[in-house]
C-alpha cells in the first residue's frame, strides 16, 4: 500500500478484544498523494520514494539535510559555516533523477530512483556504474528515512575551498553541465571532470 508519511498525521490505535473480536482502525489522513513524496516497501532499504517532480525533490532533500546539519553535523569541524544546503538542477536522466546536492560538508552528484530504476531495491553500500555523455562514473547507494534509497558520487568533501554559496553553486552547476556534455570516447574520471569544471570558473 502506498502512503505519504507527511500527510498521514495520525494512525490511531488498533484494538483487539478476545470475545467478541473487534478491530478498530481509525485514520486521519487528508492524503495529497500527488503533491508529496510517496513511499512503498522495499526489500532491502525499507522504503522507496516515488518522486513527482524536481520541486518536490529539492524540498525533500533540503529539508532532510538541513535536519542532518542541525542534529548530526553542527558541532563537527568539517562544516563550512559559510555554506548552506541546496539541491541543484534535478531532472530526469533515463530512468533516474539526476542533480547535485550541496551541503556545508560535501558536494555530491545524486541519483534518485524512478519507477523503472534497476538499482532502487538494492542494499545501501552497493556500488553501481552509471553512464553519462561525459563518461562512466561509480555511485554508492545510501538511504535516509525521508528519502529512501539514493545513489551518490562525491565531488568535494570537505568544502573549505568554497568562500561562499555562490561559488559552490557555480561549481555544482558546471559539474552537472559537464557531466551531460559529449566527449570523445576515452577513459574518464571524476578528477578529470572536476579539473575541467574548475578550469572554466
Amino acid at each position: 500500500m502506498l502512503y505519504s508519511p507527511e500527510d498521514t498525521k495520525e494512525i490511531t490505535t488498533i484494538k483487539l478484544r478476545p470475545v467478541p473480536f473487534a478491530l478498530t482502525l481509525r485514520l486521519r489522513s487528508g492524503l495529497k498523494a500527488l503533491s508529496k513524496p510517496v513511499m512503498s516497501l522495499s526489500q532491502h532499504s525499507g522504503l522507496v520514494m516515488i518522486w513527482k517532480d524536481s520541486e518536490q525533490i529539492s524540498h525533500t532533500l533540503e529539508t532532510t539535510f538541513n535536519e542532518i546539519l542541525a542534529k548530526r553535523m553542527c558541532a563537527l569541524p568539517i562544516v563550512n559555516a559559510a555554506l548552506s544546503v541546496q539541491a541543484v538542477g534535478f531532472n530526469r536522466f533515463g530512468e533516474d533523477w539526476l542533480g547535485v546536492l550541496i551541503t556545508p560538508w560535501f558536494m555530491n552528484l545524486l541519483l534518485l530512483p524512478g519507477p523503472d530504476s534497476i538499482w532502487r531495491s538494492q542494499q545501501p553500500g552497493t556500488k553501481i556504474d552509471k553512464h553519462f555523455p561525459y563518461g562512466v562514473f561509480e555511485f554508492t547507494l545510501a538511504s535516509e528515512a525521508r528519502i529512501g534509497t539514493y545513489a551518490l558520487c562525491s565531488l568535494f568533501s570537505p568544502m573549505f575551498q568554497f568562500e561562499n554559496q555562490a561559488a559552490a553553486l557555480a561549481t555544482g552547476q558546471a559539474a552537472l553541465q559537464g557531466l551531460l556534455t559529449e566527449v570523445e570516447p576515452r577513459g574518464v574520471s571524476r578528477r578529470e571532470l572536476l579539473r575541467g569544471v574548475i578550469g572554466k570558473r
